[in-house]
């Protein structure tokens, strides 16, 4: 069996977790087994935690980097990769992937994966986090032998040009997009459960709070918004650092009636099946998996200038939108209340010729780890 060392920040509810635990649930586990380096502080654990453990990965919880100091971080990565006969070292923590690139390089591991999911961690950084993330940057491109990412601008976020040109795999996001596909959930319940009106028109977002999903943003066009539709409703879907003072800006407005911020749900295919638009105002973003499950869901998708191009399945449904026109926002948002796609065979078609299946994922895993016999 071949044991892959997967480094992340955590194994929570996010967008790049729940893309590797899709990846992870469908490989082949007597032949490949995933093991996950975290930095959990303080006696915490993550969502997806026990399901690792029941199929039978194991997880190792390291010092966090800022905590640890650099010299400390590398020994107890070093440490980690003494004790286990690791295949390969697939990291995903973007500037501290160089601690993990040089650490797999001193052990001798010959498969050193560098994975880029994002485009803009590190803007707007203080001079020294800016020296920090340049010399990250070196020892990424440097240790690393294996470059993919989920976009070419997320690739370009952290790889030099020639390391994209001679070493590098784009490996799409994938989730399982028939569970949206043959979603038929019971919509009048659900909006009931939630006190949403049966015939009120629902806009939604999913996304982890803080300053990259930009839920301000939301909030405060959606009150411009209702100002003028006022049967429209908002579903918010995520955790976060900044969910309370998103809270407080809802109560400021005197909104709460029309927003909806339910935290983290597992029944998201369900929530995406009562909503009419999908937005995603990103800052900055990688891929965009979640688009992937909008879009199978049927939803019009309206996003942010910086949303990149990959994760568009050429339904029509997606459209880019510029943040400093709020006005833009709404008229697009309104023009695209009653276009969902709910014809099913359609949306399976292009499924089914999409690049975001899993198997198609899983065997570029496969290949990027040279492991042959399973493709």
């Amino acid at each position: 069996m071949k044991k892959i060392l997967h480094i992340v920040a955590g194994m929570n509810l996010g967008g790049t977790e729940t893309y590797l635990m899709n990846i992870y649930r469908n490989i082949n586990h007597e032949k490949v087994q995933f093991h996950f380096l975290t930095y959990y502080e303080n006696n915490e654990y993550g969502y997806y935690d026990q399901e690792i453990l029941q199929l039978g990965g194991e997880i190792h919880n390291l010092t966090l980097v800022k905590k640890a100091g650099p010299v400390k971080a590398l020994i107890e990565i070093r440490q980690l990769l003494k004790t286990e006969n690791y295949w390969a070292v697939h990291a995903h923590t973007t500037y501290n992937i160089g601690f993990s690139m040089l650490a797999a390089k001193l052990e001798g591991i010959n498969i050193r994966i560098a994975h880029s999911h994002n485009t803009g961690v590190g803007k707007n950084s203080t001079f020294i986090k800016l020296i920090y993330q340049s010399f990250m940057r070196i020892l990424i491109n440097k240790f690393a032998n294996r470059f993919c990412a989920c976009s070419l601008k997320a690739a370009e976020h952290l790889f030099t040009s020639d390391n994209i040109e001679k070493n590098y795999t784009y490996i799409p996001n994938a989730v399982d997009l028939n569970k949206f596909l043959n979603n038929d959930c019971n919509n009048s319940k659900l909006k009931k459960e939630i006190k949403i009106p049966l015939d009120a028109k629902v806009i939604g977002h999913v996304g982890r709070y803080g300053k990259a999903k930009n839920h301000k943003f939301i909030i405060s066009m959606f009150n411009q918004l209702l100002k003028k539709k006022k049967d429209i409703y908002l579903i918010l879907i995520g955790e976060g650092a900044t969910r309370e003072d998103i809270e407080k800006q809802i109560d400021i407005l005197g909104i709460g009636d029309n927003v909806k911020v339910l935290g983290l749900r597992t029944d998201i295919a369900e929530l995406m099946g009562i909503m009419d638009v999908f937005i995603l105002p990103s800052l900055y973003e990688g891929f965009g998996i979640v688009l992937l499950e909008a879009q199978s869901s049927g939803l019009p998708c309206i996003v942010s200038e910086n949303i990149q191009p990959e994760p568009d399945m050429y339904l029509g449904l997606m459209n880019w939108v510029n943040l400093n026109d709020t006005e833009k926002w709404i008229t697009t948002i309104e023009e695209n209340l009653d276009k969902k796609i709910t014809e099913k065979i359609l949306l399976k078609k292009n499924i089914e010729q999409s690049p975001f299946q899993l198997k198609e994922v899983v065997d570029k895993f496969y290949k990027l780890y040279e492991i042959k016999g399973l493709i």
